[in-house]
């Protein structure tokens, strides 16, 4: 009788999927965090800053979020518990039945309590991935060039490598800014790093679905 594990369709679609999933969790810790530093300040409107005035490090620097909770210190709470549920999740169980259903509704759930728009960017791609782990990728197959495709499947894991960076440099100069420039160039700086981690990672995704393809048609 064959394992779990070993019923894993595509294996490369499940690592991008695990990979953007912790990294939606992560994510939302760091904003849980900032929320529990803010204390227990009562939430006024829907859309909240996760950074506080007392730990802003520059002038512009907010990361806003959406919370359907009375004050910052439970969102923050809240927010820490539903993003670790989330990695949980994406490690051990999105390959499962449902399971990108579930990590969807995790992720929803960490989005409305404080984890912030771009976690929710991230895993709504994640959600899709996920979505393909055990089935097959007959329509990639189909619309995506052999030559691409081969270039792709040798990419994917350079590509996921220099998203994750790319992200972690854009959510580190998000709150700690850079010196030598103003809040005025330091915001575009951050807008066009973070188009350019979106752009990354839906083609790591792909790339994980040109390695599995390519796995396939190896085996068969």
């Amino acid at each position: 009788m064959k394992t779990g594990e070993e019923q894993i369709l595509n294996r490369t679609t499940r690592v991008v999927a695990t990979s953007i999933g912790v990294i939606c969790g992560l994510i939302g810790i760091q904003h849980g965090v900032l929320e529990i530093l803010q204390g227990n300040v009562p939430i006024t409107s829907l859309v909240i800053d996760a950074i506080g005035p007392a730990q802003k490090m520059w002038e512009s620097s907010r990361e806003p979020a959406l919370s359907i909770l009375p004050n910052m210190l439970v969102t923050g709470i809240v927010t820490v518990f539903f993003s670790i549920l989330v990695i949980i999740w994406s490690i051990g169980f999105v390959h499962r039945k449902r399971g990108a259903l579930i990590f969807f509704i995790l992720s929803l759930a960490e989005f409305l309590t404080g984890g912030g728009i771009t976690s929710f960017e991230l895993a709504i791609l994640a959600t899709l991935a996920a979505s393909r782990i055990n089935r097959p990728l007959t329509w990639w197959r189909r619309v995506l060039p052999a030559g691409l495709r081969r270039v792709l499947a040798r990419s994917w894991l350079i590509l996921l490598i220099t998203f994750i960076v790319l992200f972690a440099a854009t959510i580190t100069i998000t709150i700690v800014g850079l010196g030598f420039l103003n809040g005025e160039s330091m915001i575009t700086l951050l807008y066009v790093m973070g188009l350019s981690t979106l752009g990354l990672m839906a083609l790591a995704v792909v790339a994980g679905f040109a390695a599995d393809i390519e796995e396939e048609m190896a085996g068969g």
